[in-house]
């Protein structure tokens, strides 16, 4: 991988799409696309080992600042964006406000179990815990809660979780010595859903409806059992009508890294396949009548180029901060333009018709102008909820 240092430690995500780097202190430097090789995310460390930088592929950069004492303070997003932080005693955090001056509010239990979490309309959500630290009670604002105890011993775990109205989940899960896992939830009515998985990873659900499906996992070839896919699933009904889904990737190799990535996906015998060249950076899909749809992406791995069969070709421009700039198809071209703040201000159609946008400082929008120069208006409470809307001319809509 390009930048690699045989010091660092890679890891993929669960599913494939990404490789994450680690240094040898654990520390996280980068996010990068396992397909593309894109550097999606690079993360910037203090000399106290603090993360004070985040830059995305376009070296748009979040930077988190700290005070003397090595609690951090506020974070700043590219554009100037400022949440605050300030800790209490013992360094937790107690609040974090947003740009608009919105305020979260943290309580801690000694130890550091959140205690209270106290929104910027003062709506409080409090917890409890056992001595080993395991939630036994949430309230919420309203008046609801949730009481959770727990049993077990060998092999076997049951939580019980008890609604304010005295309705009562219970999770289960039993493990056996060859690995396999029974897991169920059963509902206050009895329902129940039970989900039996065995040491290799093949799994069976049983729904309330006696519907069943039943799966298995697969290595992929990059990551093996790292970032195992579903290999297969069948899924039959109670009627008896059954869905078989396979799954299976390729992936071809050479001096330089990766050159092709191919997954095929089969429904009930009817296949698709997905293809990408990395020569090209295309993806390339084709259907179970063959038809082909083809994206090509640039050297960040944005799409630049739609080709789908009987439809003019469409085309995408972006800018340095990759934001969509242009989109066209045929003699049509629509126009994006962001603020200062980069958030999304004007959309021009091929008719030269704008739409504009306003916003607050915590980027919620604040009115929508239409091309005939009409205004809706929205407002917000102090939790970011939408409070009113205002189309023109109407009287507001009140929520």
């Amino acid at each position: 991988m390009p930048g690699y240092s045989t010091e660092n430690l890679l890891l993929p995500s669960s599913d494939g799409t990404e490789v994450y780097e680690f240094d040898p202190q654990g520390r996280h430097l980068r996010t990068v696309d396992s397909l593309t090789l894109v550097e999606k995310w690079r993360f910037e460390y203090d000399l106290e080992g603090h993360l004070s930088a985040i830059e995305d592929t376009f070296h748009e950069r979040t930077t988190i600042e700290w005070d003397g004492a090595g609690h951090p303070s506020a974070i700043v997003g590219p554009y100037g964006h400022r949440t605050s932080l300030t800790v209490d005693a013992d360094g937790y955090i107690a609040t974090v406000t947003n740009p608009e001056g919105e305020t979260h509010a943290i309580s801690y239990w000694p130890g550091g179990l959140m205690q209270t979490f106290t929104d910027p309309k003062g709506n409080v959500h409090r917890y409890e815990y056992d001595p080993l630290g395991r939630l036994t009670r949430a309230e919420d604002p309203a008046g609801g809660s949730w009481d959770l105890q727990g049993y077990g011993g060998s092999g076997f775990r049951e939580i019980a979780m008890t609604s304010a109205l005295g309705r009562t989940t219970y999770f289960q899960t039993l493990s056996y010595p060859d690995g396999t896992r029974v897991q169920s939830t059963t509902q206050p009515s009895g329902a129940a859903t039970v989900r039996q998985v065995d040491a290799a990873g093949s799994a069976t659900v049983f729904l309330p409806d006696g519907t069943r499906v039943s799966s298995r996992i697969a290595e992929d070839p990059r990551f093996g059992m790292r970032s195992p896919f579903v290999a297969s699933t069948e899924l039959t009904l109670p009627s008896g009508l059954t869905q078989r889904t396979t799954r299976s990737r390729v992936v071809l190799a050479g001096q330089a890294g990766l050159e092709r990535f191919i997954e095929r996906l089969s429904i009930n015998g009817r296949e698709y396949a997905t293809t990408y060249e990395a020569a090209t950076r295309q993806v390339t899909t084709t259907s179970p009548l063959g038809r082909q749809t083809t994206v090509t992406l640039n050297a960040d791995g944005q799409p630049i180029e739609s080709l789908v069969p009987d439809v003019l070709p469409m085309s995408f421009a972006h800018d340095t901060v990759g934001r969509l700039d242009l989109a066209t198809q045929g003699a049509r071209t629509t126009d994006y333009e962001y603020d200062s703040g980069g958030r999304l201000q004007t959309v021009t159609d091929p008719l030269g018709r704008v739409v504009g946008l306003s916003y607050d400082a915590a980027d919620r929008v604040l009115t929508q102008t239409r091309p005939d120069g009409e205004v809706t208006s929205f407002s917000y409470d102090n939790n970011g909820n939408l409070s009113s809307l205002s189309p023109p001319g109407r009287p507001a809509h009140l929520f």
